[in-house]
């Protein structure tokens, strides 16, 4: 009987460790992001500059692609400087299988940021992976780091040829765009203003299939509310 019994018992711990490491959650914390943006030919720093940065959880098992973490905007101050704070950290959802942050982040690139500036080249930096595996490993930088953090950037003037490719790279940059505009107001209203002055063109054939409509997730000009308009007027140009 007490043979039995320990048998019980070590059946109990070893289902109650099982559901522990089945439920258990993990947690993401960001660092700090900081750098500068420049003209690529002249060097000189480039204030106003629009950047949006996205973290997400990519090829996991937590909401299977592209789970969304944060969110945040900024623009450079008169020296071309920009920064970011640290943040978390965040709980990620209850896992249903126990999986460590090992498999969770092998491919993730975040933070993914575009950098945007009205007459030049929308530009975009990420972490890079070796996509030689499914764990943490394949990353080659540090999860919750930037490979970018204390760069600078240099934006390339647009000479207003090539209309076709950059529109691509517009609606690429306003393709990723997820969370709400609210998070990055600047960003839904410069690219708005870019679809619009398409649409006033009468040059829809330029306008790529995959520029969204509406072309920033919950943002339509003529149907937001006159609270909408008013928070708005704080980032318009």
């Amino acid at each position: 009987m007490c043979q039995l019994r320990s048998g019980l018992f070590a059946v109990m711990v070893a289902a109650a460790l099982f559901t522990t490491s089945a439920h258990a959650q993990l947690t993401f914390k960001a660092d700090a992001i900081n750098g500068k943006v420049v003209d690529e030919e002249t060097g000189e720093p480039l204030a106003g500059v629009i950047i949006v940065a996205k973290w997400t959880i990519e090829a996991s098992f937590v909401g299977y692609d592209n789970e969304l973490l944060n969110v945040m905007e900024t623009v450079t101050d008169k020296d071309g400087n920009y920064g970011f704070p640290g943040w978390g950290p965040k709980l990620l959802p209850v896992l249903s299988y126990p999986f460590t942050s090992s498999d969770l982040f092998g491919k993730g690139d975040d933070p993914f940021v575009v950098y945007y500036k009205s007459g030049y080249w929308p530009a975009q930096e990420y972490n890079e992976v070796t996509y030689s595996g499914q764990d943490i490993a394949s990353r080659k930088t540090r999860l919750g780091g930037f490979a970018a953090n204390g760069m600078t950037i240099r934006l390339k003037k647009w000479d207003g040829k090539d209309e076709m490719k950059y529109y691509e790279r517009v609606a690429e940059m306003a393709h990723g765009q997820k969370g709400g505009w609210r998070k990055y107001p600047r960003m839904a209203l410069a690219i708005n203003r870019i679809y619009q002055q398409l649409v006033d063109k009468k040059k829809r054939k330029e306008i790529p299939l995959y520029f969204a409509v509406p072309h920033v997730e919950g943002f339509w000009m003529e149907d937001l509310t006159e609270e909408d308009r008013a928070y708005l007027k704080g980032y318009a140009e």
